[in-house]
Formats: C-alpha cells, sequence, structure tokens
C-alpha cells in the first residue's frame, strides 16, 4: 500500500489564502479590494505580454519567409562552378 503525502502544508495555505481574501484581512487592504487591484494588473500584464507574443510570431514568420528564399549553399557552388566553367568557355573561343 502506497504511503500518504503529508498535506500540513496544504492546510496552511488554504488558511492563509482564506485570511487574505476575507474583508479586513491579509495584506490587500481593509475591504479585500487590494486582491482585485492585483489581479486587475496581472490580467493587464498577460494582455500586454499576449500582444508582445503576437508581434513576435508575425516578425518570426517574416523572417521564415525570407530564410526560404535564401539560395541554398548546393545551389551558391553550382553558380560558381557555371562562372568558371562560363570563363573557360570564353577563353577558348577568344
Amino acid at each position: 500500500m502506497s504511503k500518504l503525502h503529508d498535506l500540513t502544508g496544504l492546510d496552511r495555505s488554504v488558511d492563509e489564502l482564506r485570511r487574505s481574501v476575507r474583508p479586513g484581512h491579509g495584506s490587500g487592504g481593509g475591504d479585500g479590494s487590494g486582491l482585485f487591484t492585483r489581479l486587475d494588473r496581472l490580467e493587464r500584464s498577460v494582455a500586454s505580454l499576449d500582444q508582445d507574443n503576437k508581434g513576435i510570431r508575425s516578425d518570426l514568420a517574416y523572417i521564415k519567409g525570407k530564410l526560404d528564399g535564401m539560395p541554398t549553399t548546393l545551389q551558391l557552388v553550382a553558380v560558381a562552378v557555371a562562372v568558371f566553367v562560363a570563363a573557360g568557355v570564353f577563353q577558348f573561343f577568344r
């Protein structure tokens, strides 16, 4: 049979949460509005992060499109070989 976990810390955390939400208790102020103020600030921060995330995704899509259009190493080598071959052919018929 498995050993039960110690839940004494959970009880203490629940009691702290209850005190912070109850009017007149906790660090949020006398009427509990501190909790709502912090929650509002957190929601605005998350919305700001979401907006930043959308901007980053847009920038990454732009960069990916540019990278997809760049030639590969094999293509660059093929162009260099073609230029040398063309120069050699030109020298031969000159």
